[in-house]
């Protein structure tokens, strides 16, 4: 197995606070807008219709809620992390941006 079961715990751990933290807080869920910032995509255009090649912003996306998997392109664990099938996960609910 390429990855141990010790980082497959810990990616299970943070999405479990993740989800769990905001349903903890007795609000409806709704919360304050980020900041807004501009990022390029490599991937995930398509899915949230951004021309290729131009920069994106956080608030261009619209108020819906979104996950955005930032990764760098020259760190081989980053791209290699076992996030596909967390991502799989968040795409029954939310649309996925950088899978």
């Amino acid at each position: 197995m390429k990855y141990g079961l010790g980082a497959v715990a810990a990616i299970v751990v943070i999405v479990a606070i993740v989800i769990a933290v905001p349903s903890s807080s007795g609000s409806n869920g709704e919360g304050e807008l980020a900041q807004d910032f501009e990022f390029e995509m490599f991937q995930g255009i398509k899915e949230i219709g951004f021309g290729e090649g131009n920069p994106a912003s956080l608030h261009g996306l619209g108020s819906k809620p979104m996950v955005l998997n930032f990764w760098a392109g020259f760190c081989p664990p980053s791209r290699d992390a076992p996030v596909p099938s967390v991502l799989r996960g968040f795409q029954r609910r939310y649309p996925v941006a950088g899978h």
